[in-house]
């Protein structure tokens, strides 16, 4: 019967890749991160850090059942499901805080590929209407 197992065990290339996966995640969300802990309780910010994970990892179903078996095994999915719950519904911070952080983090990568695309032009000698040299 093992034969037709059909689960497999992680291989140390997948671990690896969904560490890296995990870092980039990580060091993206950080800052957000560090402005939710001035709003809410160490707990939510942990749980969000983890929702987050456990979204990448649903993929498909963003069920908060689903989701509460991603942040607990699923043995306690009802115990994550509450605390996913108990984020969504904390009085102490709302969208609008991820929203501005996406906003900024959309606007710093507009900038840098802005400037890189201007140096570039600048390097072929062409110019933009209305600029001058820099």
């Amino acid at each position: 019967m093992s034969q037709y197992a059909i689960t497999r065990n992680p291989s140390q290339e997948d671990q690896q890749v969904s560490e890296q996966v995990a870092q980039q995640l990580q060091r993206f969300v950080q800052p957000l991160l560090e402005v939710l802990d001035a709003y809410v309780d160490c707990r939510l910010v942990e749980t969000f850090w983890r929702t987050m994970i456990a979204i990448i990892m649903a993929r498909t179903s963003l069920l908060l059942s689903v989701l509460g078996e991603y942040l607990a095994d699923p043995q306690h999915g009802p115990a994550g499901t509450k605390q996913l719950s108990r984020l969504l519904h904390s009085a102490k911070w709302c969208s609008g805080l991820i929203e501005r952080f996406l906003w900024q983090q959309a606007e710093q990568g507009r900038r840098r590929v802005g400037s890189g695309r201007r140096r570039a032009i600048m390097r072929m000698g062409w110019q933009c209407a209305g600029e001058t040299g820099e």
